[in-house]
């Protein structure tokens, strides 16, 4: 007869992937960041504000198109990124992340490429609304062009926000 002292110990699964892991934990921060108040910043703001600085015009440029979604993007990377991190480091979330198997790299790979998602998308929907409200002329080539520089520009002030 054997107690239940003895009994075979219990085998821990074993960690996922860290491909899965990170997948995980950009679903997860995505979600976080695509709250009321971020997607009120980063894509509302901007196009309430071209829409009001072009009232009654029917066109507007390119360029003021680009420099409203360079300002939602720019609200969206440092603002909500940077705001979230500190409010995280000081509810103390940081410190029981760390009690986690979670590998340090994945957690803030995860939280600046959830970011520059939610980015993209802000700086994309207010040139769409440039495009579609204002008749702004754009080619497939400079959107493509505007693409990287979305993506670039909002991994920039993520990982500076970071710092």
């Amino acid at each position: 007869m054997t107690s239940p002292a003895s009994a075979a110990p219990t085998l821990t699964p074993p960690m996922p992937s860290p491909g899965r892991l990170l997948a995980a934990q950009i679903s997860y921060q995505a979600r976080l960041l695509a709250s009321g108040r971020a997607i009120t910043i980063g894509i509302g703001l901007p196009v309430i504000l071209l829409i009001a600085s072009h009232g009654t015009h029917t066109r507007t440029s390119a360029g003021n198109a680009a420099g409203y979604a360079a300002f939602g993007l720019t609200l969206t990377a440092w603002n909500t990124y940077g705001v979230r991190l500190v409010a995280a480091r000081e509810a103390g979330v940081l410190k029981r992340w760390r009690a986690t198997p979670l590998p340090r790299w994945c957690y803030f790979v995860a939280r600046i490429a959830a970011t520059v998602v939610v980015a993209v998308v802000a700086g994309a929907v207010t040139v769409a609304a440039g495009v579609l409200l204002f008749h702004t002329h754009l080619t497939t080539t400079g959107a493509l062009g505007a693409l990287v520089a979305f993506v670039l520009g909002a991994f920039a002030w993520a990982a500076i926000a970071t710092a």
